[in-house]
């Protein structure tokens, strides 16, 4: 009984202080940028999601292959979620809108690249385990050998 009742203490908590409400009282606000955040408010409430599932796999996998590259993907929740907060503060303070919108862009295609960093490092390392492990089905080394694009071959 209590979990649910913190949840809704939580979700009146966080739809009284979104901007949405201070949007529709105002006057000058329109349909459009309070659509926008809505939908912004809902990608940060998903990045602060993925933030806390990436510490929980973390903890997991510490000391893994993943848990040492989980930061680059902690890093780029972190990144996606200052490129939304940047498209709120575009919102509400039009001068500025062009610099923002960039920046939010710059921070959009950093979080891509340290997630294609993240991704690259994990297919490499399990391209080793997949060699080095001597009980993999047959055809498995093979199988790495072909997805192994330019990558070190392993002496044999």
């Amino acid at each position: 009984m209590r979990r649910p009742m913190t949840m809704i203490v939580w979700a009146t908590v966080h739809l009284l202080g979104a901007p949405t409400v201070a949007m529709a009282a105002s006057t000058g606000g329109s349909a459009t940028s309070s659509v926008r955040v809505a939908v912004d408010a809902i990608a940060l409430a998903v990045a602060i999601a993925l933030l806390l599932d990436v510490l929980a796999l973390r903890r997991v996998a510490e000391g893994a292959m993943f848990g040492e590259n989980l930061i680059l993907v902690l890093v780029g929740v972190i990144c996606l979620s200052a490129a939304v907060l940047a498209g709120w503060v575009s919102i509400y303070t039009p001068e500025a809108g062009e610099e923002l919108s960039l920046i939010a862009d710059i921070l959009i295609l950093a979080c891509m690249v340290l997630l294609g960093v993240y991704f690259f490092r994990v297919r490499r390392a399990l391209l080793r385990f997949v060699r080095a492990y001597p009980g993999a089905e047959p055809g498995a080394a093979e199988v790495a050998a072909q997805l192994d694009v330019g990558e070190d071959k392993p002496d044999a």
